[in-house]
């Protein structure tokens, strides 16, 4: 996504091995577990997987409202 330009100017998180492809893109990396800047969500790695989840989920219940 982030060599597409999707991110271009958007905050994400990845994990950190690839953060240098993130900002290629356009994207402004932060270190944080879980980002989520509109419905874009973006995870740091299988350790952010609970967090990401539930990021999600909260996401799509303020949808159902």
């Amino acid at each position: 996504f982030a060599r597409a330009g999707i991110l271009k100017g958007i905050d994400a998180t990845c994990f950190s091995s690839v953060a240098s492809e993130l900002k290629a893109g356009g994207a402004n990396y932060l270190t944080e577990d879980v980002v989520c800047r509109g419905k874009i969500v973006t995870a740091s790695g299988p350790r952010a997987a609970e967090a990401f989840g539930h990021k999600l989920l909260s996401l799509l219940k303020k949808e159902e409202e």
